[in-house]
């Protein structure tokens, strides 16, 4: 993925105006013509009955290699049909131990996330704070052990597998891995088994294009690790490839479940909902390990981040109940139940790595969902001049604003060059429009993100919306709700969010989505706005906001970095 010189050799594709970036290993189509032949049938890796027999064979193996008893009450689960004795771990909200076997050392304290946590990536520029690197999120799974560690699915926009592939035992003691792929080109949908001679436990799985359009990209970011005694969940910003967690900046949300006793199952939860919901619609089946064992762990959560996801709709999803399950319309609802279905006037900033090719009309509608606004009532918003005067009356805002009072953060061209820590060879994976924003105006909305770990570029994706002048009122209680904050694979776009509208000749109200997308919203208090702009800050949310606060606006002569325009 980067050259000696430290350039990133992925290729960029253009999908539309309005998209995130289409990026490619150089030669990825090549390697799959040449070394993985995709199975016939989807339900290849449905019924995985044998392989499960054969994994615990081998934990059995090394249970006697070990002087154990070949099993005990953790070492079934269930397969066509046999018993389960599956035992529920306690929470432990301190750390434990796990052995691992990482340069010689024998054990180290592996924390775990019951109630969730949001981490920065490493940053080989950041020697003050450097982060967590990637492979910490794995522990206490290392290249020598599993620990515990039978099952993985993950999902990616574009993916570096030999770094990957790394963080992984092989042989004996290797989990099943399944990685999630959109077909693009060459690539054509089905399962791929293995995916390389040399990694024989790994699979791919290329969700088809069935009836979707040819802008829509793939863009979720997530790893489920299946342990023997709990699950770990990870939604993530950034691509899974060295450069992502090394060079520039992202952030991981993590979260811990344990399993469930017995026969148990967790039918219920909303992560589990969301998160089987999301599998189904990237065509996972229904007889994969992860989609039949997400039911075996407890996924109930006090953990307070909001799962939030975009799914394409092939059709237009009609009716506010379907609406509320999807993109804007979910952020919509989630927003409205943190802030307790009350208006606030909100100072917005918006941090990405695309921009889209806004129309006034949509980043009122975007801002209207922002201000926890009473949706089902004002949207759609009405066409033309009438739009403008019906988002100020439910927002409060001026009408003369067209564009609403938005933050939009993205790098300049000028800083790109003259002050990020890697120039222009650092930008490839961020996508302005500057003609775009130029000819359309919302220039204007565009500030200068400047990251607190220094002049890094933030691939990071956040969303804060704050009520207007609370930080610099003293309210008495610090821990009082004022507002709200997201972290996920989202950028601002239409093709991210969608968008609400009408029917045809004023019928039913109606959602599209382009992308899959995947993040997490959480509510914020005072007391996070400021623990966020300290050094090293703590708590799950103040690590959401990863910019010096407040970004300033560009200067007059400021154009937004475009890597398509560079001469």
């Amino acid at each position: 993925m980067v050259d000696q010189k430290g350039n990133d050799r992925r290729t960029a594709i253009v999908l539309d105006d309005s998209d995130d970036e289409v990026l490619m290993n150089d030669g990825a189509k090549k390697q799959v013509e040449d070394e993985v032949k995709p199975v016939n049938s989807m339900a290849a890796i449905g019924d995985r009955a044998l392989m499960e027999r054969e994994r615990l064979e081998r934990q059995r193996k090394r249970r006697r290699e070990a002087g154990l008893p070949e099993e005990d009450d953790d070492d079934t689960i269930s397969i066509a049909g046999s018993s389960s004795k599956v035992q529920k771990v306690t929470p432990q909200r301190t750390e434990v131990k796990s052995g691992n076997r990482s340069n010689g050392k024998e054990s180290q304290d592996i924390p775990l996330y019951w109630s969730g946590t949001i981490k920065k990536s490493f940053n080989i520029h950041s020697k003050s704070a450097p982060g967590t690197p990637f492979e910490d999120f794995l522990r206490p799974t290392t290249p020598f052990r599993a620990n515990g560690l039978t099952h993985v699915i993950m999902a990616t926009f574009c993916e570096d597998i030999q770094w990957l592939s790394q963080m992984f035992p092989k042989g004996e003691s290797a989990p099943e891995i399944t990685m999630i792929t959109l077909a693009q080109g060459e690539l054509k949908a089905g399962v791929y088994a293995p995916l390389h001679p040399q990694l024989p436990n790994w699979i791919r799985l290329v969700v088809p294009r069935r009836g979707l359009s040819e802008y829509t990209t793939m863009h979720m970011k997530f790893i489920i690790l299946f342990y023997e005694d709990r699950l770990r969940l990870m939604i993530l910003s950034g691509n899974l490839v060295d450069y992502d967690w090394r060079r520039i900046e992202n952030t991981a949300f993590i979260h811990d479940f344990p399993r469930l006793k017995n026969d148990e199952k967790d039918t219920t939860s909303e992560y589990g909902k969301q998160m089987r919901r999301i599998l189904s619609s990237l065509s996972v089946p229904a007889g994969h390990y992860a989609m039949r064992m997400m039911e075996s762990y407890d996924m109930s959560s006090k953990c307070e981040a909001r799962i939030v996801a975009s799914i394409p709709t092939f059709t237009p999803v009609t009716g506010w109940a379907a609406i509320e399950e999807l993109g804007i319309g979910r952020l919509g609802k989630v927003v409205r139940e943190i802030l307790g279905n009350k208006m606030l006037e909100v100072d917005i900033e918006a941090q990405g790595s695309s921009m889209g090719s806004y129309s006034p009309r949509w980043l009122q509608q975007f801002h209207l969902i922002c201000t926890g606004a009473d949706y089902r009532k004002h949207l759609p918003l009405p066409t033309g001049a009438k739009a403008v005067k019906a988002w100020a009356s439910a927002t409060k805002c001026k009408e003369s604003e067209q564009w609403p009072p938005m933050r939009l953060l993205f790098p300049s061209d000028s800083w790109v060059k003259k002050q990020s820590v890697e120039g222009v060879s650092g930008a490839l994976t961020f996508f302005g429009k500057k003609k775009v924003s130029i000819e359309k105006g919302f220039i204007k909305l565009l500030h200068q993100p400047v990251s607190l770990r220094g002049n890094i570029m933030m691939h990071h994706k956040a969303i804060v919306a704050i009520k207007k002048g609370c930080e610099q009122a003293s309210p008495s209680d610090e821990n009082e709700i004022i507002g709200w904050a997201y972290m996920g694979s989202h950028n601002l776009t239409q093709a991210a969010w969608g968008n609400i509208s009408s029917g045809k000749k004023g019928g039913e109200v109606q959602l599209s989505i382009n992308n899959w997308e995947l993040g997490v919203v959480v509510p914020m208090c005072l007391n996070d706005l400021h623990e966020s702009q300290k050094p090293l800050p703590e708590g799950m949310k103040a690590n959401i906001i990863t910019w010096k606060r407040p970004a300033q606006k560009y200067k007059e002569e400021d154009v937004p970095w475009d890597q398509f325009d560079q001469r």
